[in-house]
């Protein structure tokens, strides 16, 4: 009995987006896929591929330099281990900044930062992008919120060193790194300012909704909040 259309259609695309198709050459071995000129599936298969890559790598560039000799057993891992989901540049580098954190350690354990680097340039990316955290959320006279266009991250690693020197900067030591990521203007480049504990956990009560009703005029904030908001890394609501 022949398959229904949308079977064979769903069997394609996982041949289209495989290892063997993409990197091996291989024929389908389903026979779902009898009938299809398989040098041209593997054409396509490619071409998809490299497009998926190409949109990564535009986000992503550093990460990619670090990669180094490397680069295509990591790709290859990545490509079987997470099918493209989205045809979107953004969505892509974040399944591929999800893939070296979860994996990237035992794939290249030389550089166990890699994962660090990758979501500091995703947070370039997102606020590029124009990341809207206020969301429609409104909040009282005088409580700060965090500004527009910011980015919060915790790295296992103090990996500022290779947005200042590039990928021939030193190994960086191992040491829990708190960064905030905003757009600066006129120049529309990301900045990239490195938190305390306390302002970290700060803007990341903001960020969440849910903790809006506490009281941020609480004396050991203070000071704090003014420092935020001069790097204007939070607003008050006036």
């Amino acid at each position: 009995m022949t398959e229904p259309l949308i079977e064979r259609q769903r069997k394609l695309l996982e041949y289209l987006t495989s290892g063997e198709a993409i990197f091996d050459g291989l024929p389908p071995g389903d026979s779902a896929l009898a009938g299809f000129e398989w040098t041209r599936l593997r054409l396509e298969a490619r071409f998809s591929f490299s497009k998926r890559i190409d949109k990564i790598r535009a986000l992503l560039p550093l990460t990619f330099a670090l990669l180094g000799e490397k680069r295509d057993d990591i790709l290859r891992n990545f490509t079987v281990s997470c099918p493209p989901r989205s045809i979107a540049r953004i969505d892509n580098a974040a399944e591929f900044c999800d893939f070296l954190r979860e994996r990237g350690e035992s794939l290249v354990p030389a550089l166990p930062w890699l994962s660090d680097v990758a979501a500091c340039e995703l947070a370039f990316a997102r606020v590029r992008m124009g990341v809207d955290r206020r969301g429609a959320t409104e909040t009282s006279v005088g409580t700060p919120r965090l500004a527009l266009n910011v980015v919060l991250l915790r790295c296992r690693y103090n990996v500022a060193a290779f947005f200042e020197k590039g990928p021939d900067a030193s190994a960086p030591e191992r040491r829990e790194t708190f960064l905030a990521v905003q757009l600066s203007e006129p120049a529309l480049r990301p900045r990239v300012f490195a938190l305390s504990t306390d302002a970290y956990a700060f803007l990341n009560a903001l960020a969440d909704t849910r903790q809006l009703s506490r009281d941020f005029n609480a004396s050991e904030f203070v000071s704090l909040r003014g420092e935020l908001v001069a790097c204007g890394l939070i607003e008050i609501n006036a």
